[in-house]
């Protein structure tokens, strides 16, 4: 209880075992001022989430009569800046192909199998911590993510596949992605008469974007910012989720036609239909392309999920999806928390990373909170 606790504070029992139960507190080297924190926040008996390195649940979101935890992939984001060799140093396990930081000049193609093999390369780490979801979804391509690591697809098809890509010989669409901080029925109405445009994420309540030619896109813009609405041309140009990719689709019809999209491990919730994927092997070959030329519902889906009891997103991934789950989200007990951060070590982050989890209620391999490396965590 936040009583108990206060009471081994105060008798400086920092490092005693801790109790059963699902009010937590973890200190992350732990000092007076961080003490004095963590004594204010049990005594409020709210929630406090890792702010000063103290994290605290007076009634963890997991565990025991708690929700459930769901593994989020992203996709492509505005940037791609994995910070992960510390990891590979301390697991002793390589990096897959390129994981290295997004260079501009990179083709999105490469960009593409790079995320792809970082976000299978973070999933694996977590599961050699015994940290698992009952649950899966992604972000655009985050999808196939979800759908390699929950086995629905083969991943040595996959790994063969993106080996065997002439990076330069993959042609996108010339349209262009404009983000707009507002909602979908704002960005609707704003695009009102222009053509060759389509909405092509609903990502939350605050960020919405567009896909659509060159020249539609620059009065899209202006219309927006002219009603104060933030906008923002993204870095890339793919044509994905959105009809005007339907000119590109020979290959992906071709690679899931012919791939055995079997019944996976755990369920995987599509952000095309805001559901979990259908049963029927040709229904989920369908769903893979109508995913490429429809809409990403990722507000719908984190609601969706939401309702079913998930509390806990982890991105398992580097990327934007924390912020949209928090948004979507917002007044309601959630936790959107981030397997990797461009701005922290890879082992500095997976440390706050099972902090958090430990704090909600989650058990698996304490290993990153006992040790050294990178910090010193006690638990109380």
């Amino acid at each position: 209880t936040p009583e108990a606790l206060l009471i081994r504070l105060d008798r400086g029992e920092h490092d005693a075992a801790p109790q059963p139960g699902r009010c937590r507190l973890l200190v992350l080297a732990p000092d007076a001022k961080k003490l004095t924190i963590a004594r204010k926040a049990v005594a409020a008996g709210k929630p406090w989430q890792g702010r000063q390195q103290v994290w605290f649940s007076p009634s963890g979101l997991l565990g025991e009569g708690g929700g459930k935890l769901a593994f989020v992939f992203p996709g492509v984001d505005s940037t791609f800046q994995p910070q992960a060799a510390d990891l590979a140093e301390y697991f002793g396990k390589p990096l897959p192909p390129h994981c290295e930081p997004q260079d501009p000049s990179r083709s999105l193609s490469r960009v593409v199998v790079g995320l792809l093999g970082f976000n299978r390369y973070l999933f694996d780490r977590l599961g050699e911590l015994g940290i698992r979801a009952e649950a899966y979804a992604g972000h655009s391509v985050g999808e196939w993510s979800a759908m390699l690591c929950a086995g629905m697809m083969d991943q040595a098809l996959s790994d063969r596949t993106n080996a065997e890509l002439d990076f330069d010989a993959v042609k996108f669409p010339d349209v262009q992605f404009l983000a707009a901080s507002c909602n979908e029925a704002r960005l609707l109405a704003a695009m009102a008469g222009l053509d060759h445009i389509a909405i092509s994420h609903d990502n939350c309540p605050h960020q919405v974007i567009a896909c659509g030619a060159r020249a539609s896109i620059a009065v899209l813009a202006e219309r927006l910012r002219t009603d104060g609405v933030f906008t923002s041309v993204l870095p890339f140009v793919s044509g994905f989720h959105s009809p005007l990719f339907a000119g590109h689709m020979d290959w992906y019809r071709q690679f899931f036609g012919t791939a055995d999209l079997l019944e996976p491990t755990l369920p995987v919730w599509s952000a095309t239909t805001a559901k979990p994927f259908p049963v029927a092997m040709a229904d989920k070959r369908q769903l893979a392309l109508d995913h490429l030329l429809q809409p990403v519902r990722f507000r719908e889906l984190t609601e969706a999920m939401y309702d079913q009891g998930y509390r806990v997103f982890v991105e398992v991934g580097t990327g934007s999806l924390t912020g949209f789950i928090a948004d979507t989200l917002s007044g309601k007990p959630h936790n959107a928390l981030r397997a990797n951060h461009e701005s922290r070590s890879g082992l500095a982050q997976l440390q706050q990373l099972c902090a958090a989890l430990w704090v909600e209620g989650a058990s698996f391999d304490t290993r990153m909170l006992v040790s050294a490396t990178p910090e010193t965590v006690q638990e109380t």
